[in-house]
């Protein structure tokens, strides 16, 4: 049987130098096709438990229904950014995640 949620993201992991674009498409593939949207993962206020509280994107980040789009990427904006499914963040398969590594330039 098909899972209800199944969370895809392009491309899981990918390089980008400092100042570059990045885009980053998550949808659900499962039978629901629920709606998904993006939250960088920042493991300090992970553990105070306050995740989810508050969107937590980079200034230049937009979220256009779950394509992710950065522009001019900082080297602090690098990471694992986690797509959610929206009012199923805690369902099996309402996760997923892409990791972006920024490099300095040359």
């Amino acid at each position: 049987s098909k899972r209800l949620l199944n969370l895809k993201v392009y491309p899981r992991d990918q390089e980008v130098y400092e100042a570059g674009d990045v885009v980053i498409q998550c949808r659900d593939e499962g039978s629901l096709r629920v709606n998904v949207y993006w939250e960088k993962f920042d493991s300090e206020e992970n553990s105070k438990g306050t995740l989810g509280a508050q969107p937590r994107l980079p200034r230049s980040a937009v979220d256009h229904n779950g394509r992710l789009e950065i522009s001019r990427i900082l080297m602090n904006e690098g990471g694992v950014y986690v797509c959610k499914a929206f009012n199923h963040e805690n369902s099996i398969g309402g996760k997923a995640d892409a990791t972006v590594r920024v490099l300095r330039l040359p």
